[in-house]
């Protein structure tokens, strides 16, 4: 099938455009992001040495800190960790709401 000269210029043309409006929706729902956090939690809370959130934090530091570990070692994010409950299995049912942080960890730990 061919194209036609004049539709083909247009649809070129129309690119850059998109690309512009893509761009700028990103950085809409970017910075309405990041003011969204900063009215949950104030910047200062965010800069600070304090952890955000008193209540589990400690647990998912620790299973955060456990599957780097687990991941340096042998490459899983899941395994046995003598630190916590003696052994019990850790990263493969429970935790599913740390498991965007693990992966954070894991990856960040490694661009570091």
């Amino acid at each position: 099938m061919q194209v036609l000269p004049a539709a083909a210029s247009v649809s070129r043309a129309a690119a850059p455009n998109r690309s512009v409006a893509a761009h700028a929706l990103l950085a809409a729902v970017l910075a309405a992001n990041v003011l969204f956090a900063c009215a949950v939690v104030s910047p200062r809370v965010l800069t600070g040495g304090e952890p955000i959130a008193q209540i589990d934090y400690a647990l998912h530091f620790s299973r955060a800190a456990a599957a780097d570990q687990l991941f340096r070692v042998d490459g899983r994010t899941w395994g046995y960790d003598p630190h916590f409950m003696a052994g019990y299995p850790m990263g493969t049912v429970f935790d599913v709401n740390n498991k965007g942080v693990e992966v954070a960890v894991v990856v960040l730990h490694r661009l570091v």
